[in-house]
């Protein structure tokens, strides 16, 4: 021990302050180092945060985007649920893509936003069975139109045969009373079941046109009903997409233009039932009778 000490003390002064200096040098080194890289693992993750965010704000701009294009596509396809055939197609297929895109945006969005998209789901759910009961009257009257406007045109398609072969019988210069005869009974009774089918088809108009102003205004309601639950899923959206803005101005203008729509429905209502009566009870006038002359020949027979 006392050769080692012997040692250290034989070491020049020049020396020691050159290992000194070095050893304050590794440590500089070794501290600017450790500083460095604490600093580069925050740098990294702040930018792995705010590259999430602004994936996550891409998603959502998307995803946001097309559910409230598809909420809109869902409201004109309640409105037009009178005019489709349920023979034919399913009239809920035009729901399929609004409840889709819901379904993906409580996959992205904050957690209030998803419980009031889940919750206005569920509203519209309920609103499409609603509807489907007040559709039945509607959708019977349009039956029956489709109904008797097919028959009518068979009708009418054998009144033209008939005056086609009147015609042509006429002007074969063989006349035969008796064929002439049967085509003008042919001819009352096909031009009869015409006007009776036009009659058919004129009052199940107007039960169409009387039930679909009732089912609109139904539907009106339930969508004024529907908006206040509207609001704030819209103004949750615009929240995460971070615009928020004025949103006490956007919710009284949507609340305006909600009021304004249902002013114009109505004045729009009342002008089609002054004239639906007058519409209604027109029918297309029966074709008399033709009284062809018949041939010379059989006048004198």
């Amino acid at each position: 021990m006392q050769a080692f000490a012997s040692f250290l003390a034989s070491i020049p002064a020049t020396v020691w302050s050159g290992i000194i200096g070095a050893i304050l040098a590794l440590s500089g080194v070794f501290l600017s180092n450790h500083g460095n890289t604490a600093r580069l693992r925050i740098q990294l993750r702040h930018d792995a945060a705010e590259k999430a965010k602004e994936r996550t704000a891409a998603l959502r701009r998307d995803v946001y985007l097309r559910a409230i294009e598809e909420l809109t596509k869902a409201n004109s396809h309640l409105a037009g649920l009178p005019n489709l055939d349920p023979t034919k197609v399913n009239i809920g297929d035009g729901l399929q893509g609004f409840f889709a895109a819901a379904a993906r945006l409580q996959l992205v969005a904050e957690s209030k936003t998803a419980l009031l998209v889940n919750k206005l789901v569920g509203e519209y759910v309920e609103l499409v069975f609603d509807l489907f009961g007040a559709l039945r009257s509607v959708h019977a009257a349009n039956s029956d139109i489709q109904i008797a406007d097919r028959h009518y045109t068979l009708a009418q398609a054998e009144n033209t045969r008939i005056l086609a072969e009147m015609a042509k019988l006429n002007e074969s210069g063989k006349p035969d009373p008796a064929v002439f005869r049967a085509l003008q009974a042919g001819f009352k009774f096909h031009s009869g079941q015409s006007d009776k089918f036009a009659a058919e088809r004129s009052d199940a108009w107007a039960r169409f046109n009387e039930t679909n102003i009732a089912f609109q205004r139904t539907l009106l309601a339930n969508l004024r009903d529907l908006a206040p639950r509207q609001l704030p899923v819209m103004i949750e959206l615009r929240r995460d997409l971070g615009l928020d803005g004025e949103l006490d101005e956007l919710e009284g203008q949507m609340r305006r233009q909600m009021q304004r729509m249902e002013e114009r429905f109505n004045a729009l209502i009342a002008q089609l039932e002054g004239e639906l009566p007058a519409v209604s009870s027109q029918t297309p006038p029966s074709t008399p009778t033709p009284a062809l002359p018949p041939p010379a020949s059989a006048a004198a027979a």
